[in-house]
Order: C-alpha cells, then sequence, then structure tokens
C-alpha cells in the first residue's frame, strides 16, 4: 500500500486514542503539508493529553475571531473554509470531538486549504 508522505512527522501512535493513518489519510486529502501535519500533531497531542475545557474552546473561538478581523477574512472566506472541512465527515467530527474546530491555528489552515482547493477548480 502507499503511503501519504507524512508518516515521519505523524507515526502510527504519535497521538493517544486517535487513528493516526486515518488522520494521514485526511491531511492528504485536505493538502495539508509535512509542517502542516507537523503543527497538527502537537496541537492534537496536547488535547489528546488535556481534553480542551469549555473554558479553552471559548478563547480559541476568540482568538479565531480576531485573526479573522486582523486578516481581514471575508464570511464567504470563512463559509468556504466549513464547507471544505464538512465534505469529509472524518475530519468535522475530530476536530469537533477534540474541541480543535475552533483553534485559531486549525481556522486559519482551513481557510488556507479550501482557497488553494478553490483555486484549484475543485468545488465543493
Amino acid at each position: 500500500m502507499f503511503g501519504t508522505g507524512l508518516e515521519g512527522v505523524l507515526p502510527d501512535g504519535s497521538i493517544d486514542g486517535a487513528d493516526v493513518a486515518e488522520l494521514r489519510e485526511v491531511l492528504t486529502d485536505l493538502g495539508a503539508s509535512s509542517a502542516d501535519a507537523a503543527d497538527f500533531r502537537v496541537l492534537a497531542q496536547q488535547v489528546a493529553r488535556e481534553p480542551a475545557s469549555l473554558e479553552t474552546r471559548a478563547a480559541w473561538r476568540s482568538e479565531a475571531l480576531e485573526m479573522m478581523k486582523r486578516d481581514e477574512v471575508s464570511p464567504a472566506d470563512f463559509a468556504r473554509a466549513q464547507r471544505y472541512i464538512a465534505r469529509d465527515p472524518r475530519v468535522a467530527e475530530y476536530l469537533t470531538k477534540s474541541g480543535l474546530e475552533c483553534h485559531p491555528d486549525v481556522v486559519r489552515a482551513a481557510i488556507s486549504f479550501s482557497k488553494s482547493a478553490a483555486n484549484r477548480g475543485l468545488k465543493f
């Protein structure tokens, strides 16, 4: 079987309680680079060790909103990112379950990935 190319930065067993092979596949489908996968691994390991509280999620949401305002992310760009993530139920489920759906770095990545995909002509 062919690998995703992310095995070096996201090895099996590197995130407690997660199907890392599936995460590599999902990240590859989203267009994540090795650096993106490494950054995601760090976040996923953190929430695997200590789940994000409601207060932490609220703080992340506020940070993400400030980032979008600062970076002048339009409502249409944010909606496109949400559609892009929602097209794969595995992604939406993992992000919601882990609390990472509102982490500012994850939101920024989703916006970037969806813009890149749209520029390549993908419809979602």
